[in-house]
């Protein structure tokens, strides 16, 4: 028997591997289909999830002291920062793509990956360090500690509906 089967059922694709497929079946030409009413109910749900992302994100803007304060981020703001600016840059261009009657629908599907990479990312920076310990290294904020673990799902549930948006309009059938 065959590991990807679990009995006589295939076993379930992650959200990233159906993604893959996803980008293979738009590089061989299959065009994805809009305009019914379960698909713009999609778009719809897809927005909604963003936009919850872009609040949490909101809430994970690091703390400055303003002009003149002399506690600079730390270093490996860098990377956290990098990673939830391409989330924001990524959701951006999905809300744009999604808002369109013929969204490109090549551009949605790059622009899912960075949001599975940052909810991954999240997802590993507080089981490292411990929320508490992210929210005083990295955010400073309160709010921070239960922010890290909201981001991380709003992103992913954003991601993974996108995911079944992107598979469901390009279903060869």
């Amino acid at each position: 028997m065959s590991e990807a089967f679990d009995g006589d059922r295939p076993a379930p694709r992650t959200p990233d591997e159906t993604l893959a497929d996803v980008q293979q079946l738009l590089a061989s030409g299959t065009l994805p289909t809009f305009g019914s009413a379960d698909e713009l109910a999609q778009r719809r749900e897809i927005l909604e999830r963003l936009a919850a992302v872009e609040a949490e994100l909101a809430k994970l803007k690091p703390v400055h002291g303003g002009i003149g304060h002399n506690n600079p981020p730390a270093d490996e703001l860098d990377d956290d920062e990098g990673v939830l600016e391409q989330s924001r840059e990524a959701t951006a261009v999905i809300q744009a793509e999604l808002s369109k009657q013929q969204p490109d629908v090549a551009k949605v599907a790059e622009s899912a990956s960075p949001l599975s990479s940052a909810a991954k990312f999240l997802a590993k920076k507080a089981a490292e360090k411990g929320l508490e310990e992210v929210a005083k290294r990295v955010w400073e904020s309160p709010v921070a500690q239960s922010a890290i673990v909201a981001v991380g799902a709003a992103i992913y549930a954003a991601y993974d509906k996108i995911v079944d948006w992107l598979f469901s309009i390009t279903l060869p059938f």
